[in-house]
This record gives C-alpha cells, structure tokens and sequence, in this order.
C-alpha cells in the first residue's frame, strides 16, 4: 500500500493555506502560488529539469462541461487564474511544470465524452502525432487499449505508477495480462470526484436520535446492516395517504444504479484474474452472491429504501428527484458520487459525507466505487515520439497535481457551511484512499451486459440474479477472453 501518511498530510497541510487565502479575494491568487510552496517541497518526483526549448507538449482531454455531473473541471486546460480554486491549482501546476522544462502545455483539441475516442482513433490511423498524451474515461481508455492504439505504460520511461500520485489499486485491478495501457492518478481531477458516497442528514440523525454514522465509520462498523438498521425507524408515511411516494421520509434514497456504488463498496469483483493476470468471470462465488444479494435487498426494500426505479409515482427526472428528496431533508442517507455535493449548497439540514458501507464487520478496509464512464486516465498514443519526455512530464504532472490539485479538491468539496467539520475531512481520507474498479464495468462496449442486468434486478427486487448469470459463465466468459485477447495479443 502507497504511503498513506503522506496521502492524508498533504490535503490537511493544503487545507490551512488554501483557507486563508479565501479570505481576499483579490490576493487569493497570489497567495494561493505562494502559500502551497511549503506543501510543495514535502515531497518531490525526483526528475532533474531538461530543458526542450520551448516545445508545445499536447494533450487530448475531455471538454469541460456545465452539468454537475458531467465534467464540470479542467483537468489540463486552465489558461488564466480566475479565483475558482480548481482552476486555479490546475493553472499553478501548468506554470511549475511548464517552467521547470521551459515547454508550453496545450490542450489539441478539447472533446466530449462521446468524441474522444472518434479522435483519438481518427489520429492513429493518420499516423499523427498532434498529442502526447489523451485523458479518456475508463471504459473509452480500455477500448483504446484494446485497439492497440496506446502505448504500455511499463514501458513509457520516468513513469513510476507505484508513486502515490498514481493509483496503482485501479492499475492492478484493470491489467490484462500485466499489460497496462493506461494510468490513472492525481492528474485525474474526475477520478476524485466521480467516487461513490453516502450522504447523510445529520438534522434527521439528532431529531431521531439515531447514532452518530461518523462513530460507526470510526468503529469499522459501518456495514451494510447498520445502514439497514438505522433507516428503519425513519421511514415513514408523512403525508398519510397509505402511499409511500417520493413526498415521504425515508431511510435511505438513491436509484438502481446504486448497486454499483454499494457492490464494490464490499470490496468485491465480479472479474477475478487468475496467476496470469487473465480475467475470468467470478459471478459464481458465494461471497458475492451473498453481498449481491444483500445490496439489491437493501436498495429495493420499501421498508427503509426511495429507489426512484421501482416507484411508478416517479414520472419526471429520476436523478433530480433523489437530489430533491435529500435536498428537502426526507432523507437520512444519499447513495451518490461526490459531484453532488455542491448541489446541496443551499440545503436547509446540515449534512456530512461518509464512504460506502462495508458487507459486515469483518471487511478489513473501506472501498470507494469510481465511476468508470465518467473518470478518466492517461493514455500515451502510439504514435507518441518521445517517450522520455512524455514519461518525464506525466511523472511530474501527476506529482504536482497530487500536492497541488488534491488538496484544492478537499477544499471545494468542504468548504460550504454544511461540511465543514473536522469529520467530513476525515471521512475523506477515508474515502480516496481505496479505489475499486472492476473489469466487468470496462467490458461493456464488448456485450458484456451485467450491469444491465444487475440495474434491472434492483428495480424488480431480484436478489438471486446472480445464479442466472453464472449460468451464462460460457457465454460471458466467451466476451471477456475476446476482449483480453484483443488488448494482450492483437
């Protein structure tokens, strides 16, 4: 495991200074370069300057967006400071870099999610070189690697993905046949925040005097269960009309797609490897059948549990009423990504922010759920000329972003009145610390459907979907060796 004391001193050190530079708005930018120096000089990616005279160095990165829970930051293309403190982290970062090795960083072309593969296979075939480097999701970079369009990142010179910079948890989990054609890490700002969270109301914790989520967490007993437990007593017909609608109070909120979050918040997979690193179906073992079983029970009770899929009242946007209903404090816990959490800017209740509940108690660690269609990584096109210089400028990106652009991130998730208490900080700690990604979300361009499938038992409330997918393992596994294939041996 990376040095993880390292990992929680560095936000809490950016914390101090990035707070009082929000004092003065106009000398915030100024404060902001200076103020981090000390945070900078903790630790260091250890590369020597190299000077390349003043060469444009590329990327092909995600355009920013104006939804919430699109890709609403730069992760490379901050031109100016502008008082946002993402921004301004991913602009201060580009300075050192780009003075450290007199190079000019450069956005090729900015794409939306859909296009960005289209042009990053567009200028393969070219036999281009218009950018070093791209920054597609997860699942667009796995098909990339699939295609034999990126380079292995083993291979790539002054790269070391065992720094803490980089998450060598979600490289470890999507190789194939200890190939890695991508890399993701620090300089991944959507990595940080399209992790899975649980919300909680903390005015509905004291008003039913339910017991504090941040002592169980504490405890390690922040499971599946207590979860269960806890909503139980809130649950309830406020209006009277025998009904129990989106217009209630409930234990818990969220949609079917909360299986993912809560699944992988077990520290499960559904694509095990074996001694070769080659991938294989694993729908068939009991520990996962039984925290399947376990999660769609949970999201699909009405006991405890507003799934928006399964309640025919819910007729207009589903993801906006689960942010109406926690919004209005009907309520105690939010199954989400931490996107949301500047949406409950004006949120009359206090919240806070806890990590995903682990299966039971005997679960050592907790485990965060990135989404995959939205977090993006680094891949090096092959087309790439110089891969020292790649290598080098990535290594150092990622280093600076994770001293830099990490500790701005804790600061935009906290910085409103409702989080800003010393446990929401710790909590996020917690809740970056270990990424779980599984193969089986990457292989869904290749007809693997399971997270179809599995959405759809949590609408109908089908705990045993598991057993129908392992009775398929022939056909499934059919789809995984032809994607493994295609990225090991094409």
């Amino acid at each position: 495991m990376k040095n993880k004391i390292i990992s929680v001193l560095i936000p809490f050190i950016a914390l101090l200074t990035l707070a009082g530079c929000a004092q003065q708005a106009e000398d915030d930018n100024t404060a902001f370069a200076a103020d981090t120096e000390a945070a900078r000089d903790i630790i260091t990616s250890g590369l020597e300057a190299v000077d390349y005279e003043g060469a444009d160095f590329g990327f092909l990165d995600r355009s920013k967006s104006g939804l919430y829970n699109d890709h609403p930051y730069e992760e490379i293309a901050a031109s100016e400071q502008n008082g946002e403190t993402l921004n301004d982290a991913v602009y201060t970062r580009n300075i050192i870099i780009e003075e450290k090795y007199n190079i000019n960083i450069t956005s090729a072309g900015a794409q939306d999610h859909g296009r960005i593969y289209t042009v990053f296979e567009e200028t393969i075939l070219a036999g281009d070189n218009a950018f070093y480097a791209a920054m597609p999701n997860l699942t667009t970079a796995f098909k990339i690697a699939t295609k034999q369009y990126a380079l292995n990142i083993n291979d790539i010179p002054n790269l070391d993905p065992h720094q803490p910079w980089w998450s060598d948890e979600i490289l470890d989990s999507t190789s194939v046949g200890n190939k890695n054609c991508f890399i993701p890490g620090s300089l991944n700002l959507s990595l940080m925040n399209t992790v899975g969270i649980t919300y909680f109301n903390k005015q509905l914790v004291s008003e039913y005097n339910l017991e504090n989520p941040y002592d169980y967490v504490n405890a390690g007993k922040w499971t599946l269960d207590s979860m269960a437990e806890i909503s139980v007593p809130v649950t309830r017909d406020l209006d009277g009309n025998g009904i129990m609608d989106e217009k209630d109070l409930y234990g818990i909120v969220c949609s079917s797609f909360a299986w993912q979050p809560l699944f992988y918040g077990t520290g499960n997979l559904l694509i095990v490897k074996d001694e070769e690193d080659m991938p294989r179906l694993n729908a068939g073992n009991e520990v996962n059948y039984n925290a399947v079983a376990r999660v769609i029970d949970l999201i699909d009770n009405c006991d405890t549990t507003l799934n928006v899929n399964n309640r025919s009242s819910v007729t207009q946007n589903l993801g906006q009423v689960t942010i109406d209903v926690f919004n209005e404090g009907r309520a105690v816990f939010f199954i989400e990504l931490i996107y949301g959490v500047p949406q409950f800017r004006d949120m009359d209740d206090d919240f806070g922010l806890l990590p995903m509940p682990k299966y039971d108690e005997n679960q050592r660690d907790y485990y965060s759920y990135i989404h995959t269609a939205k977090a993006t990584a680094c891949v090096v096109p092959v087309t790439n000329g110089d891969g020292d210089m790649t290598g080098r400028i990535l290594e150092d990106m990622s280093c600076e972003s994770y001293k830099l652009i990490r500790p701005a991130f804790y600061d935009v998730m906290l910085k409103t009145k409702y989080t800003r208490d010393e446990e929401s900080s710790e909590m996020l700690d917690i809740i970056l610390q270990n990424y779980n990604v599984d193969l089986t979300l990457l292989m869904t361009d290749f007809g693997l459907d399971i997270d179809r499938l599995l959405r759809e038992a949590g609408t109908a409330g089908n705990p045993g979907v598991l057993s129908s997918i392992a009775a398929n393992e022939i056909k499934y596994n059919t789809v995984i060796d032809s994607a493994a294939d295609m990225l090991v041996n094409k």
